[in-house]
């Protein structure tokens, strides 16, 4: 993210959304995000989706009603806001069009495409399992919209905004950290000033927000947070019961256990590198409480 550049109006869109409280409430605070349910959320959801803000209708592209079902299967299944679940569930509405570009081809689709590869050079490029197997569009279509499809892309979304929750706040504390010691080197009898980029602009006001808060605490909520990651790496998701358990959901949640504990432990090294210069005997012990309680990591094995 730190070699992220855009130009013009994207820069400025981002830019304005990245320093609005609101997100920077959020990324100073990531492992409290994905709050638990409550009544409050629920009378919330019910009054963002009740036929005064959403008018059912036949003539709408989405059936409110499936969202809606969706949305508390998500809260329920995740324990989180219904709420948040709700926002969830319609960003992978959102992007349904894309998903159906990656997904499978039809045998028309696959006709052309072998048409338009013929014989050249970059056909033989193109694996075999690519133009093989296709099947009738109708068939693509009614498989990709059954409940079972549609809620494992809502899971994969919902993993999606754990992880990258937690990798957005790490590179802006990196960017801003990073660009302090830099300019703490080129005062040391330089006189330099560097100037700093929109990156660090934001990283700086989201320092700004950490300033009012405890430091030590955030570092025993990130430990907390990676010691459930890998406790839950030691169970199954749960996800579709323990009858219907699917491989490549579970890899999925277990791939995605490992990246958000990876993601933890950058943020608590940049804290320990940039902002503390000797940690407590409270977050020391919580430490070594955590690598004795994983061994250290040496028996992890590789999720692929």
């Amino acid at each position: 993210m730190s070699n992220v550049e855009l130009e013009g109006d994207h820069q400025a869109v981002f830019k304005r959304f990245l320093l609005d409280p609101v997100v920077l409430d959020i990324l100073a605070g990531p492992f409290k995000f994905f709050s638990e349910p409550s009544p409050q959320t629920k009378t919330a959801f019910e009054t963002k989706t009740s036929a005064i803000n959403v008018t059912p209708s036949s003539n709408t592209r989405y059936d409110i009603k499936e969202l809606k079902e969706d949305a508390l299967w998500l809260s329920k299944t995740a324990k989180i806001d219904e709420v948040l679940a709700l926002r969830i569930v319609v960003q992978e509405y959102q992007s349904r069009a894309s998903a159906q570009l990656q997904g499978r081809f039809s045998e028309e689709e696959l006709t052309s495409l072998r048409k338009a590869a013929g014989n050249s050079q970059y056909s033989r490029q193109i694996p075999v399992s690519l133009l093989s197997g296709g099947t009738d569009p109708e068939a693509i279509q009614k498989e990709f919209e059954t409940e079972d499809n549609r809620r494992q892309r809502i899971f994969y979304t919902y993993l999606s905004e754990r992880r990258y929750l937690l990798k957005c706040a790490e590179q802006l504390f990196h960017v801003f950290f990073s660009f302090q010691d830099t300019q703490n080197e080129n005062g040391k009898g330089k006189g330099l000033e560097v100037a700093s980029s929109w990156l660090e602009t934001i990283g700086k006001a989201l320092a700004a927000r950490m300033a009012a808060r405890d430091t030590e605490e955030f570092i025993l909520g990130c430990i907390k947070a990676i010691i459930t990651n890998t406790q839950n790496l030691g169970t199954s998701s749960g996800w579709w019961g323990v009858d219907g358990e699917r491989e490549d959901v579970e890899s999925a949640w277990a791939r995605n256990q490992l990246l958000e504990a990876t993601h933890a432990m950058e943020i608590i090294w940049e804290f320990l590198i940039f902002m503390l210069e000797i940690p407590s005997s409270q977050v020391a012990l919580a430490w070594f409480r955590l690598q004795q309680g994983c061994e250290f990591f040496n028996n992890f094995e590789s999720v692929r």
